[in-house]
C-alpha cells in the first residue's frame, strides 16, 4: 500500500489524517472519531469554530427575523451551547444534538431533483434553519455535481443546457469549499475537476465557437485531476483518454480532440 499526502508537508508541522467524509462537520465528524476510534480530535480544523469560514455545522438562528446563523461558542467541548453570531441568542446543547441527530439521518437518503430543489417534505421544512452552508446541503451539491450526466445511460450529450450549467455551477461551488477546508489534492478535489472538466468540453462539442475561451480550462482541470487520480483503482474509466485527446499535451486538431466525445456516451 501506498499513502501520499494531498499537500505539502513543511518539516515540523503535525501530519494528520481523515476518517470521515471531508465534507462533514466539525461536531459530527468529532463524534464520530470518539464513536469509533475511541478519541476526540482537537486538531486545528476541529478547533475552529467557523471551520475555516465554511460555516458547514453551521444553523439558522432561531429566533424570529434574525438573519444570523448559530455556531458552537467552544468547539472542543462536547457540552457546549451554541449562539448567533449576530444576536447573542443562546441555543442550549440538548437542541442542538437532537438537530444535529435529525440532520445526520438525511445524509445520504435525501436527493436533488435535477434542477436542485429540495425533493422531500422534511427537508423542505428544515430549510428554515439550514443555511446554504450546512455540509448536508453541501454533501448534496457535491453528490449532484458527480452524477449529473453519469446516473443513467443518456448520458452527457443528452443533458439539457440548464443541467449542465447546473452541473457546472455545483462543481465550481464545492471546489471552492474545498479549497477553503485546504483537502490539498485529495480524490474528492480530483472528482470534482474531472466533473467540471467534462462538463466544460461538453460545452465546447456543443459550441465549437466557445472552445478557444474555454480551452485553458479545459485542458487544466483534466490534467489536474489525472495527476491526482491516475493511481486511483476508482478514478472514471475515461480519464486517461480525456487527458491523451483534451489535455494541454494533445498537439491535435479541435475537431480531433472532440471525436472521443463524439463516439462516447460519457
Amino acid at each position: 500500500m501506498e499513502v501520499y499526502a494531498s499537500r505539502d508537508i513543511k518539516e515540523g508541522d503535525e501530519i494528520t489524517t481523515c476518517y470521515t467524509g471531508l465534507l462533514c462537520c466539525n461536531p459530527v465528524r468529532r463524534l464520530l472519531l470518539y464513536n469509533t476510534k475511541n478519541f476526540w480530535c482537537t486538531c486545528l480544523g476541529c478547533s475552529d469554530v467557523t471551520e475555516m469560514n465554511t460555516n458547514l455545522s453551521a444553523l439558522h438562528c432561531f429566533k424570529e427575523n434574525c438573519c444570523g446563523i448559530i455556531l458552537p461558542q467552544s468547539p472542543l467541548d462536547i457540552n457546549t451551547s451554541w449562539v448567533c453570531q449576530y444576536c447573542a441568542t443562546i441555543v442550549p446543547p440538548q437542541k442542538i444534538g437532537f438537530i444535529q441527530s435529525v440532520l445526520g439521518s438525511l445524509v445520504g437518503t435525501v436527493h436533488l431533483s435535477e434542477n436542485y430543489s429540495e425533493d422531500v417534505p422534511v427537508l423542505r421544512r428544515l430549510r428554515k434553519i439550514l443555511p446554504s452552508s450546512n455540509y448536508v446541503l453541501e454533501v448534496m451539491r457535491f453528490s449532484r455535481a458527480i452524477t449529473i450526466g453519469y446516473e443513467d445511460k443518456s448520458g452527457l450529450n443528452e443533458l439539457s443546457e440548464s443541467q449542465l450549467s447546473l452541473k457546472e455551477r455545483l462543481c465550481r461551488c464545492t471546489l471552492r469549499t474545498a479549497a477553503a477546508l485546504g483537502v490539498g489534492d485529495a480524490h474528492l478535489r480530483g472528482l470534482l475537476l474531472y466533473h467540471l472538466h467534462a462538463a466544460l468540453a461538453e460545452r465546447a462539442r456543443r459550441h465549437p465557437d466557445l472552445y478557444e475561451e474555454l480551452k485553458s480550462e479545459i485542458e487544466s482541470t483534466i490534467q489536474e485531476a489525472s495527476n491526482i487520480l491516475k493511481d486511483d483503482i476508482s478514478s472514471p474509466p475515461d480519464l486517461e483518454i480525456r487527458r491523451q485527446y483534451l489535455g494541454p499535451d494533445c498537439d491535435k486538431t479541435q475537431q480531433e480532440r472532440f471525436f472521443i466525445l463524439d463516439t462516447q456516451k460519457h
